[in-house]
């Protein structure tokens, strides 16, 4: 009797697990293997979006577009003292210290870089034990109006900044993914 329940229920958890949907997303790794990213299968490695992104991927027709730039915590904490050292009266630059200060900087030249510049959504949150703070952001560039999101990390010994980007026609077709891309990152 036992044996037969246990062969219906194997039988039924095996059924189960053939039906539910796959999901074929893929670990990406950075060239020099010290972070990953879950991906869409369609996405493929580009180059051309920024000199210095370590990771930018873009799907097959290039209209979603991820990139990842590392900055060295050491090197940017000590490029700020080396400035207030010769600014002392800077207030701007004495708060730009730290993850906060790393993330206002980042959003400042984002602003400055755009045409219009439109934050909904900024959250500071935790995530793969990773201090984050989370944009979503529309922007217009000279013609282009974009839908970015934008998870900036605190990691052992580099801000990361993920950008997911798409053209602001299609945000609603691809938020869930692009959001989904931004918060897998980890560190190795």
């Amino acid at each position: 009797m036992y044996k037969k329940i246990s062969i219906i229920t194997f039988i039924f958890i095996a059924f189960l697990s053939a039906c539910a949907p796959k999901d074929n997303w893929v670990e990406t790794k950075s060239a020099d293997s010290t972070i990953s990213l879950m991906l869409p299968p369609e996405m493929h490695a580009i180059k051309g979006l920024n000199q210095y992104a370590i990771m930018q991927y873009g799907n097959l027709d290039n209209s979603l577009s991820l990139m990842v730039i590392a900055d060295s915590i050491e090197l940017y904490n000590r490029l700020i003292d080396n400035y207030l050292i010769e600014n002392p009266d800077s207030v701007q630059f004495a708060a730009a210290k730290g993850f906060d200060g790393y993330c206002s900087m980042v959003v400042l030249q984002l602003k400055a870089s755009a045409q219009k510049f439109d934050v909904s959504e900024n959250i500071d949150t935790v995530i793969n034990s990773m201090k984050v703070r989370a944009l979503t952001y529309n922007a217009k560039y000279e013609t282009d109006k974009s839908y970015i999101r934008l998870a900036l990390y605190e990691g052992k010994t580099f801000y990361y900044q993920v950008f997911a980007m798409i053209s602001a026609a299609k945000s609603e077709e691809y938020d869930k993914a692009m959001k989904r891309i931004v918060e897998s990152m980890r560190e190795q």
